[in-house]
């Protein structure tokens, strides 16, 4: 990849790595949405994140500002996977460059337009989860789009980390329509949850089938259906139960391509 397209690449890895530390990293951030919801009194557990209602967790947060160690652990494995992406990208190119793209179809359909494209949204769309649900919904949508087209792009260049980067962004965006769909339409958020995950998991098996023997984006949802269950299962069991569907599902599809 020439150096013109792989600095965009660095640079949108960097903006989504720094944005997301800072965002996970937010004092004010749970609070905020809080106020958001017009929750005048919120329940406080021995879990200093848990201050939303327990019949309303907040499922987007868990991605972005997790509250256990599954959650955690599946953001900081992005944050090293998407370095070592474009560190590798850098060292030893695989992707087509900017010049190329715009001037010589024989390069192909590069991954880090769009690559780039869905970390730089994500840096943003979280920002507005409290002032603005519904442009932070459009921005996850967005990027969960960008973030598929790379995957697709990527999958023959043998780069997992982009799979696993669109599955993720698959799962926080289900999660980020949540909110304002459930203000909107009036349902309990537990109910619009589970209305959100089930397709989260038929879109991706079917997002799956597609990228193909790539399997980072399965192991990506599963991870995040993994910590959804976690911690829902002492608050809402049957939004435990959906994620534990969803994993099924994903866990099906991921023997499939991967055999």
């Amino acid at each position: 990849m020439a150096r013109s397209g792989n600095l965009i690449h660095v640079a949108a890895t960097a903006a989504f790595i720094v944005g997301g530390i800072a965002f996970a990293l937010d004092p004010q951030s749970e609070a905020q949405l809080a106020a958001l919801n017009g929750h005048g009194g919120v329940m406080l557990t021995l879990d200093p994140r848990a201050i939303l209602p327990l019949d309303e967790p907040n499922l987007t947060y868990l991605f972005l500002n997790p509250a256990n160690p599954v959650m955690w652990a599946l953001l900081v494995a992005l944050w090293i996977l998407l370095a070592l992406d474009a560190a590798g990208q850098w060292l030893d190119p695989s992707d087509a460059g900017l010049r190329q793209w715009l001037h010589g179809p024989s390069a192909g359909q590069p991954a880090w337009p769009p690559l780039a494209m869905a970390l730089a949204l994500t840096a943003i769309w979280p920002w507005f989860l409290a002032p603005a649900p519904w442009i932070a919904a459009a921005g996850a949508t967005a990027a969960a789009g960008a973030a598929f087209v790379a995957a697709l792009r990527g999958s023959g260049q043998r780069r997992p980390t982009i799979g696993f980067f669109a599955g993720w962004s698959l799962a926080v965006a289900a999660a980020a329509n949540a909110i304002p769909l459930a203000r909107a339409i009036g349902l309990p958020m537990t109910q619009v949850a589970i209305l959100t995950m089930l397709p989260t998991a038929i879109l991706g098996v079917a997002a799956q089938l597609r990228i193909g023997r790539e399997i980072g984006f399965s192991i990506a949802v599963i991870w995040a259906f993994c910590g959804v269950a976690a911690t829902t299962m002492g608050v809402d069991p049957v939004i435990a139960l959906a994620a534990i569907l969803g994993i099924a599902a994903m866990a099906g599809v991921l023997v499939s391509v991967a055999t």
